[in-house]
């Protein structure tokens, strides 16, 4: 091949290019040229990226691979906001929520980068869990921003159902500490720690759709979890939601309709002792109305292994109905034998007595540590 050759001429044979002007198509052979051109440019291109690529690919996965450089373990900085409150579930015992959260670290490998947005599996990324999630679905792609800095920020937003563990004994008095529990899955505590961000700490919603419980303000707690005896502690990040119970519409579905069960027990006092149907009626009537109202709460409440303040109440009202209608029959039973100042002398004590006993058990629970 001379020095002047083009290298086309040098890939198409010389009586190739002797044959197309004879035909005429210099304009096909042009084109042939230009493709053949286009293709060298590409065998060079490829032949570059082969030598001088493999370092740039290994230092991407390493990126990817491997936690940030550098002394002790990587802190992430977790901003926590509750969004939405939706209900508390005592049966199940959980709550449903709609949250965002924010994580954010240092990464000095990507320090002098320029300001993007990227997958997070292309930079190394803490695998951030919920532990008490029961059903929670993220509804945000998992990408993260890199900064120049070297400050790489991951934010979610989730939202579902959180298992709470509910301490009932003062139901329908209570309050509770709802908790969302942030762990590292597959990293210790001595390789990544959760903290809370000090720039953004945890807050929530002023207009929250829960209306049966106050909500206090958000604290969080760093600690260590140990999922699985043996198994490596996992640092961990709880957000605690301080909830009261309203009790408004307990008192009035529930102790108000309780209030006149048993006030009707007392009725039968007031009866002439001579009535003895009607008084003997009323009573029992007044048991049969306190165990039917039994059973329509019954499902208020998870079951429990202890007595809660309600249960407490329900028990000590049953025994006070059932303690009026054996005065019921007492003073019956006096009535046949013709006791009548004796039958008139009962009721006139069960009159006072049963509404104090009644009044001062209900202070009692309700006032009791």
């Amino acid at each position: 091949m001379s020095g002047g050759e083009p290298v086309t001429d040098v890939l198409l044979s010389h009586g190739e290019l002797r044959e197309l002007p004879r035909i005429g198509n210099l304009r096909l052979a042009n084109a042939l040229r230009e493709v053949l051109r286009a293709r060298l440019a590409v065998v060079i291109a490829c032949c570059a990226l082969i030598v001088f690529a493999p370092a740039g690919f290994a230092q991407v996965d390493d990126v990817a691979s491997e936690r940030p450089p550098g002394e002790g373990p990587t802190r992430v900085e977790v901003a926590f906001y509750v969004i939405d409150l939706m209900k508390v579930i005592d049966t199940d015992e959980v709550f449903e929520a709609d949250v965002f959260v924010v994580a954010s670290w240092k990464d000095s490998r990507l320090v002098g980068e320029r300001a993007r947005v990227v997958s997070a599996d292309a930079v190394w990324t803490p695998n951030v869990l919920v532990f008490n999630q029961r059903d929670v679905s993220a509804d945000l792609p998992k990408r993260v921003e890199i900064r120049p800095d070297g400050t790489v920020i991951y934010r979610q937003r989730l939202a579902g159902t959180f298992a709470a563990r509910l301490s009932l004994a003062r139901f329908p008095l209570d309050t509770q500490t709802l908790e969302i529990e942030l762990v590292v899955y597959g990293a210790s505590t001595d390789e990544v720690l959760l903290v809370e961000s000090p720039a953004f700490p945890s807050s929530r919603s002023d207009n929250l759709a829960i209306n049966d419980w106050e909500i206090g303000e958000l604290s969080t707690e760093t600690g260590v979890l140990n999922p699985v005896p043996g198994a490596p502690s996992l640092s961990s990040l709880r957000i605690r939601i301080p909830a009261e119970r309203l009790i408004g519409y307990f008192l009035v579905q529930l102790l108000v309709p309780l209030f006149i069960i048993v006030g009707m027990s007392w009725v039968g006092f007031w009866i002439d002792p001579g009535v003895i149907p009607a008084r003997t009626s009323v009573g029992v009537t007044s048991v049969l109305t306190l165990i039917a109202y039994r059973f329509m709460i019954s499902g208020l409440v998870p079951k429990l292994s202890y007595l809660t303040r309600m249960d407490y109440l329900l028990l000590a009202t049953t025994l006070l109905v059932a303690a009026s209608l054996v005065t019921v029959v007492a003073g019956n039973f006096y009535m046949s034998q013709d006791r009548r100042d004796s039958a008139l002398r009962l009721n006139r004590i069960a009159r006072p007595l049963f509404p104090a006993l009644f009044l001062l058990l209900f202070l009692v629970l309700a006032f009791a540590p």
